[in-house]
């Protein structure tokens, strides 16, 4: 809060020594593409100096986003500060108006831009300058919205040179320091080819001599002519420009460590392979049989085996090299026991075992009996009588077989008994919302226990007519027969109501 009441100007006060316009002085001359070294030189600036206060702004700027503001009117600033010429989009609003339409029509704008020897940081510019002169003439902006409906051909025109100038915080601080080299046009490295590129290319070219060409057919690049080209454009470029030389040389040696581990990788399965070759020559070839097919006889029965046959069960050719055996020596037989208990039966049955003799009459099949289900299905119908539902409304006593129940009913109820009843009519909400999964537990739970106290049970939960008491008990039985999960959670909490309600006893009243 305390950073928000503060004036602009105590805002942008130095952080490292250095003033937010400053900042912004520097990192607008590089976007245009002059080494990191040459504008520090120019601003009088150390090269640590700059990097920690280049943190520290940064730090800033994120704990107090109400300084963004200002960091962009003064980048905007330091971008006008070094304009150059372009006419005569600069001064013709017909030019102007004309490469607008052509730059937005551009299916990739971005390399109009690079055609023309241009940058986003111009467009910005010439966009600034229009603006401030439509807010000055009002002529000039409605110009520009007739020309902008009604767009000429784009007509050719002229760049000038980017030149490197002290900012107005430079030359504020006093004289400048000289750069140690003359050159200050912005270096632009190999089309297509920036510093990572550049420095995988290194990595490739020298972990890789063998494949050279492939390298740089892979990179772009023509011959060795145009790779000499690259080298020298590059070094200058890092000469000048120490941090990024510092990150060319780990971005190499990234690349050096990967390609040394894909070509490891590579030389661990290629001697994989030659280890299983000899493997797979030396496996015996398998021969087919010369003779014709003999078809086997036919199956009639089943029987034991007389013998075990002598000959080769798969004809083999004949391996090569030598062949070495070992003689397994026999067990010694098993001493007799005395028959005095139970033994194998030395008597192996002769005649067929299948097929087997048909009955004369087929005996009537009948199903196994299956034990009954431990859990059946559970409904309100199912432990309470129907009788029960259609007369507890009415105050009728329950009937005798549910008043006979005793509270030791083993949980949950036994399987339903389908009957013949109308279907009752569709529920107006929810079933959830009427009567959740646990209190349809609990009141299947207490009308087991409890039959004589049915019309209380049912008052208690909510089910005043029989209606909805049907209804509720079919939708209910429905939804648990086809969901199996949902009807195990029910089992569970009517295995607790139940235990709870004997525990308890018959509620009052």
């Amino acid at each position: 809060m305390a950073a928000g009441t503060r004036p602009a100007a105590e805002a942008q006060e130095a952080s490292e020594g250095l003033s937010l316009a400053q900042v912004a002085a520097v990192r607008a001359a590089l976007a245009e593409g002059f080494p990191l070294a040459d504008v520090l030189a120019v601003e009088g600036l150390k090269p640590r100096a700059f990097a920690h206060a280049d943190l520290a702004w940064k730090q800033r700027l994120v704990a107090e986003p109400e300084l963004l503001a200002t960091y962009r009117q003064e980048l905007a600033h330091a971008e006008d500060w070094l304009e150059r010429s372009i006419d005569p989009l600069a001064e013709d609003a017909t030019a102007w108006a004309s490469f607008l339409a052509a730059f937005e029509a551009h299916a990739a704008p971005f390399e109009l831009l690079k055609q023309k020897d241009l940058g986003m940081n111009d467009v910005a510019r010439l966009r600034r300058r229009w603006a401030r002169r439509a807010e000055e003439d009002a002529t000039v902006g409605e110009l520009l919205l007739k020309l902008r409906a009604e767009p000429e051909e784009l007509r050719p025109f002229r760049v000038g040179p980017r030149v490197l100038r002290p900012s107005r915080v430079a030359e504020a601080r006093g004289p400048a320091m000289a750069p140690t080299r003359e050159p200050t046009a912005a270096i632009r490295p190999e089309p297509g080819l920036g510093l990572a590129e550049y420095a995988a290319l290194c990595a490739e070219l020298a972990a890789l001599p063998e494949q050279r060409e492939r390298v740089l057919r892979r990179h772009g690049l023509s011959d060795e002519a145009a790779l000499a080209r690259l080298h020298g454009r590059w070094r200058e470029a890092l000469e000048r420009d120490a941090a990024r030389a510092k990150d060319f040389e780990r971005l190499e040696a990234h690349h050096a460590r990967r390609l040394e581990m894909l070509l490891a990788r590579a030389r661990a399965m290629t001697d994989a392979e030659r280890s299983t070759a000899p493997l797979a020559a030396s496996s015996v070839p398998y021969a087919p049989p010369s003779g014709g097919v003999i078809a086997p006889g036919a199956l009639q029965g089943t029987g034991p085996l007389p013998h075990v046959p002598r000959g080769a069960v798969v004809p083999f050719v004949p391996a090569q090299g030598e062949l070495t055996t070992v003689r397994a020596e026999p067990k010694p037989p098993r001493a007799t026991d005395s028959l005095t208990g139970t033994a194998p039966l030395p008597d192996i049955p002769q005649r067929a075992a299948l097929p087997f003799p048909r009955s004369s009459a087929p005996a009537a099949w009948r199903p196994s009996p299956q034990p009954p289900a431990e859990l059946g299905e559970t409904s309100l119908s199912l432990e309470i009588p129907r009788e029960l539902l259609r007369h507890t409304a009415s105050g009728q006593a329950a009937m005798p077989e549910a008043t006979s129940r005793s509270s030791n009913v083993s949980p949950p109820p036994s399987p339903p008994i389908k009957t013949t009843r109308d279907v009752p009519a569709p529920l107006s909400e929810p079933l959830e919302t009427i009567l959740p999964l646990a209190q349809y537990a609990a009141l299947c739970a207490e009308l087991a226990l409890f039959p004589e106290a049915a019309e209380a049970v049912f008052q208690r939960h909510g089910l005043g007519s029989s209606e909805m008491r049907s209804a509720i008990d079919t939708a209910w039985k429905e939804r648990l027969r086809d969901h199996p999960t949902e009807y195990a959670t029910w089992q569970d909490m009517y295995r607790r109501y139940h235990a709870h309600f004997v525990k308890r006893g018959a509620p009052a009243g």
